[in-house]
């Protein structure tokens, strides 16, 4: 998914295209994010990786069910 972090000194938000807020979905990318101690807006996107380093879209929409998978913004 693409998704914008916007960080600041008070909080991080993790947003769609759409603004569709992520925060509440992907917390351990927001604890992650949380780590950068200066404001900056970033464009990226989530993914999940399969055994071969690839970006599986599949295996992100099942996260929720299989929240083992790591992460990666």
């Amino acid at each position: 998914y693409r998704a914008i972090a916007a960080i600041t000194k008070q909080e991080v938000k993790l947003y769609s295209r759409n603004g569709n807020r992520f925060n509440d979905v992907y917390p351990i990318i927001i604890n992650a994010l949380k780590e950068i101690d200066y404001p900056v807006t970033l464009d990226g996107e989530i993914v999940v990786l399969d055994e071969k380093g690839r970006s599986d879209f599949q295996k992100l929409q099942l996260y929720d069910t299989n929240p083992e998978v790591p992460l990666y913004y």
